[in-house]
């Protein structure tokens, strides 16, 4: 008999991580011990929602090293203004 998969909040934020980062589902799934459609059953959010929140967490990031005069964080910044500007 196997137990059923109970997601934690540690195991979220590892899914939410390794989505943000382009982590295949296999890969992610392999490392919790689970099946894909298990995967894609309990962590459906985390898993769509990964890349997005992790840009905002380094957009988030970059901002507060920019506020403190980082040179580097506030070209990176102009950088992904640029980017996003030429997508629309």
């Amino acid at each position: 008999m196997t137990t059923a998969h109970k997601p934690t909040e540690s195991t979220k934020s590892r899914v939410l991580m390794a989505a943000g980062a382009g982590v295949s589902h296999e890969l992610i799934a392999a490392a919790l011990g689970i099946t894909r459609p298990t995967l894609r059953r309990y962590y459906r959010q985390e898993l769509s929602h990964g890349a997005a929140a992790r840009r905002m967490e380094m957009l988030e990031a970059l901002h507060e090293a920019a506020m403190r005069g980082s040179v580097t964080a506030i070209k990176a910044l102009f950088a992904t203004w640029r980017r996003s500007r030429s997508q629309h």
